[in-house]
């Protein structure tokens, strides 16, 4: 299969969604081409980025998982 995100989404209105209306979630996962802006600063949660197989890193912080390419 081949990755068809065309990228630019900003992950950040998620975060900003999360500590506006002070929700307290254990996880958040980002399923990404990680082509876009993140935060700055890591969550107060974990996060997992699920990335395509030549996805880019989005943050220097939180956990990453690949998907297999072909």
């Amino acid at each position: 299969w081949k990755s068809l995100g065309l990228g630019g989404t900003s992950f950040i209105p998620p975060f900003d969604y999360v500590r506006k209306n002070k929700l307290h979630p254990q996880i958040m996962i980002y399923l990404t081409d990680g082509d876009g802006p993140a935060p700055e600063k890591a969550a107060a949660f974990s996060v997992l980025w699920v990335l395509t197989h030549d996805g880019q890193v989005p943050a220097a912080w939180g956990r990453i998982i690949r998907l297999k390419g072909k």
